[in-house]
């Protein structure tokens, strides 16, 4: 990229539209069957896998070379959790063209270890890191670590060979389990109390909870009542040995540090508080996840005590209830003394935040509203100062990609790196144009989504400058197709 002296922001909307497949020959495909394998994507979208099943069941047997309607299918499968006809499917795509569908091996090969074929798992992988490795580093190292998982699990059953051990997972049943993603499960001392993070509609992340009965049977799941879900994305959630808290994983959050910061709740009469972020003691500008609690819970305390006698010095945020019993949010920075003084001394100063978290409140609530909109008409934005190349995604361009908000570092590299082949080297260009010259710029280009499904996609792009610095204006857009 050429080293520009303003700063200019690249504003970029990406809209979702048909579902398109990269055929060998366009003309070949049956128009019925490209009918049924779009309404079938549609109710993959609104999270109906069953009757997208029969509709690309459909669509191949209207047309039996559709590869795409083959890899779909094998995806639609893996979503209901039939890792044997996803196999079955990804296969019969393999078996039409091996040099299109090789970027497939590795949700292929995540199927074959459900099944438990880790040699077959790991053979798929390696012949994808062998042929063509995939460019985007995200993607790589994810390529990486299930050869190496693969390969344990290989080693393990050589080492073994009487199989004196057991891999029997017991399904939890429906009173878990749907067809939505479940996972990141978390279990009170007593084992009766489970709470789990639910992907509703395969984008937001909420938490669930179920309480284990006397028969040893669990109730269904409810969601977790309180203030914790939200259209933002709240997940890794782990509950405190006594039930009484819930550490988790908050991404996009307007008072965080980072991408991603660790938040705790409690549990009240009303159900689970709103949820405080942990400060900058424990959070950072990076990416925090996944926290763990001790069992007396005192970790977190002994961290904040800790820090405090090692650096001098603590500061974050902490609740006040007043004596009218108003709940107000103070930020602190305190300071250890020890030198000439008797006992050790910590002062410092606390101001009342409250209003400004209040504004920033707000500006969420508005921020949310303007997500669900984009959501809804599957609209996206991305921004990029190309002086920093400082890249910003909104969310629902994760979701349009299928990944989850903040699961990752936006770049060009990765836009690019979900474009089709067929059309990566025409969007690289009309992207470069647009950085070169500073003009607006549109087209319309074909994608691949982290599922494996393939989508039509419409790009406009506009460069407005205003006192020596761009202004990100909106551009029209519609959905193609």
């Amino acid at each position: 990229m050429k080293t520009i002296r303003n700063i200019f922001i690249f504003f970029c909307l990406l809209t979702i539209a048909h579902c398109s497949f990269a055929q060998y020959d366009p003309s070949k495909i049956n128009k019925k069957a490209f009918q049924l394998y779009n309404q079938a994507i549609q109710r993959a979208e609104d999270g109906n896998f069953t009757s997208a099943v029969g509709l690309l069941l459909q669509a191949i047997e209207t047309d039996k070379n559709y590869v795409d309607a083959y890899l779909s299918l094998a995806k639609a499968y893996n979503e209901i959790k039939n890792y044997k006809n996803s196999v079955d499917y990804y296969e019969k795509a393999f078996a039409l063209d091996t040099n299109y569908t090789i970027d497939y091996k590795l949700l292929y090969s995540d199927n074959l270890a459900g099944l438990g074929e880790f040699e077959k798992a790991l053979n798929a992988v390696n012949e994808l890191l062998t042929k063509k490795p995939p460019k985007n580093s995200t993607s790589f190292q994810k390529a990486l670590d299930r050869k190496k998982r693969y390969e344990f699990a290989v080693d393990y059953e050589k080492n073994h060979p009487n199989k004196m051990y057991v891999f029997a997972p017991k399904n939890m049943g429906s009173a878990i389990n749907t067809s939505e993603s479940e996972y990141f499960p978390s279990l009170t001392i007593d084992g009766n109390e489970l709470v789990f993070t639910r992907k509703l509609n395969g984008r937001n992340e909420d938490f669930f909870y179920s309480h284990k009965k006397s028969t040893g049977e669990w109730d269904v799941a409810k969601e977790i009542e309180g203030n914790l879900n939200t259209p933002m994305s709240e997940g890794a959630q782990n509950i405190s040995q006594d039930g009484q808290w819930l550490l988790f994983t908050g991404c996009n959050f307007p008072d965080g540090f980072g991408s991603c910061d660790l938040y705790i709740s409690y549990l009240t009469k009303q159900g689970w508080s709103e949820p405080e972020n942990l400060g900058s003691n424990v959070n950072s500008e990076f990416w925090e996840s996944t926290p763990s609690l001790s069992p007396d819970k005192k970790d977190l305390f002994d961290h904040y005590i800790n820090e405090l006698k090692k650096k001098g010095h603590a500061q974050g945020l902490m609740k006040i209830q007043t004596f009218k019993g108003r709940i107000h949010i103070w930020e602190y920075n305190n300071s250890l003394k020890t030198i000439g003084v008797a006992t050790p001394i910590v002062r410092g100063y606390a101001r009342d935040i409250t209003e400004s978290r209040k504004a920033e409140e707000r500006i969420r609530q508005s921020e949310i509203r303007l997500n669900e909109a984009q959501a809804i008409a599957h609209i996206s934005s991305w921004e990029i100062d190309l002086a920093t190349n400082n890249h910003t995604w909104s969310d629902e361009f994760y979701r349009i990609y299928g990944l989850n908000s903040g699961e990752i570092e936006p770049s060009a590299e990765l836009f690019l790196s979900h474009m089709h082949p067929g059309d990566a080297a025409f969007a690289q260009k009309k992207m470069k144009e647009a950085f070169d010259t500073h003009k607006d710029s549109s087209f319309n280009f074909r994608f691949i989504r982290k599922d494996g499904m393939i989508r039509h996609g419409y790009a406009e792009c506009r460069i407005n400058h205003a006192d020596a610095r761009a202004i990100a204006s909106p551009g029209s857009f519609h959905q193609s197709g």
